[in-house]
């Protein structure tokens, strides 16, 4: 039990779960043992693991939801506003940054993680982004790393099937998203995660809260836009559990069979994250975490003990920890939990666990664009790759 569950936070599951966990003798991928620690090519004294998370920051426009639990409200110093007040770079100098560190990488394994406010916001950024990484893979063998994993995190906005915004010119924005679509396409992610924290159009919107002229905001076009994108993508629904939304054995199940309606295959339901009480200010959104938290034990004992709930895998991070189920044999279900206080202190460490480009030009290893700095713009200028 030590072993599987080393590295997490004891928050995580009680010590009861976890013993009724141990006992399945499920199939599992522990990355802080497939991970292997090799000197940082940034320099310094830091190790750096393989595979790293390497995760180019999209934040040149604001996010098209203003999510009650966005983490990205959860920074120390801006007070429930999203880090978006830096300085931001040229697209060009970005991704002039980006591909220096990919090759800088190219003795290690990068899982590619495209997040930040909302990726598909700028459409023409998240192109151009795409390009890049594209031009990487299809070069010399010798500057390029390899990629152990490609995922897309975002709330679809930017991929609606009628085009991103109500008051746009209709074909101009499906022009657009079509273009965008092609080129996801080309890129082959390993999994597009859509994030819907409800089935019901007006409950999600009290949590997700888009912006009035945010097309995928709507039901029919949400579940219209999915049918559409999981013909040509690894399409997988993300709902964050929590007492306003999907809180309990029964709404799970219903969101599954949602999913199901639209020929999605995977779903991950994760936990509000733990953290501990000097790891933010107190502000409104880390107030509604802690105050619509789920009682996660509850629910997947619940799950354990029901017949068309199949435990299948676990799976352990540097600060999280999955359990897989299948679900009447047509769908996956992941619960997912994880500490950001655990996070906070393994990046505060000499290894790095997990890299971030920022708008500004720094790449971090941390999720903030002015800590553990590895790279500053200035530096790129001059970096060696």
């Amino acid at each position: 039990m030590k072993q599987i569950f080393s590295g997490t936070s004891s928050q995580l599951f009680s010590p009861l779960l976890q013993k009724e966990i141990v006992k399945l003798h499920l199939p599992t991928q522990n990355m802080n043992v497939i991970s292997k620690l090799q000197p940082s090519p940034f320099g310094g004294n830091k190790t750096i693991t393989s595979p790293i998370s390497l995760t180019p920051y999209a934040g040149s426009v604001r996010c098209t939801a203003r999510c009650k639990f966005c983490s990205e409200c959860l920074d120390k110093t801006n007070s429930d506003h999203p880090q978006n007040s830096y300085n931001i770079i040229s697209s060009k100098q970005f991704f002039s940054c980006l591909t220096k560190s990919l090759k800088k990488l190219r003795n290690n394994k990068v899982i590619l993680c495209l997040s930040g406010l909302e990726p598909t916001s700028n459409q023409e950024w998240l192109i151009d982004c795409l390009r890049s990484v594209r031009a990487i893979e299809e070069g010399d063998l010798e500057t390029k790393p390899e990629f152990f994993a490609k995922y897309l995190y975002s709330n679809c906005s930017g991929l609606a099937i009628n085009g991103q915004f109500l008051d746009q010119p209709r074909q101009k924005e499906v022009e657009l998203r079509n273009r965008l679509v092609k080129e996801l396409i080309k890129y082959e992610p390993t999994d597009v995660y859509i994030s819907r924290h409800h089935y019901d159009e007006t409950v999600n919107q009290r949590i997700m809260q888009y912006h009035s002229n945010v097309s995928i905001k709507h039901q029919h076009t949400f579940e219209k836009t999915m049918i559409d994108l999981n013909q040509k993508l690894p399409m997988r629904l993300d709902a964050v559990l929590q007492k306003s939304g999907i809180s309990n054995i029964s709404r799970c199940e219903d969101y599954l069979n949602w999913a199901i309606g639209m020929g999605i295959e995977n779903v991950f339901f994760r936990n509000l994250a733990y953290f501990n009480d000097d790891y933010v200010n107190k502000t409104n959104t880390s107030s509604y975490i802690a105050n619509n938290r789920v009682n996660i034990d509850n629910l997947v004992s619940k799950c354990l003990g029901r017949h068309n709930w199949t435990p299948i895998s676990q799976k352990v991070g540097y600060y999280y920890f999955c359990l897989k189920f299948n679900y009447k044999n047509k769908i996956s279900a992941t619960f997912e939990i994880s500490d950001y206080g655990v996070l906070e202190n393994k990046h505060n460490t000499n290894t790095i666990y997990k890299l971030i480009l920022y708008p500004n030009g720094n790449l971090t290893s941390d999720w903030y664009p002015e800590k553990n700095v590895q790279v500053s713009l200035k530096n790129f200028q001059h970096l060696e790759v």
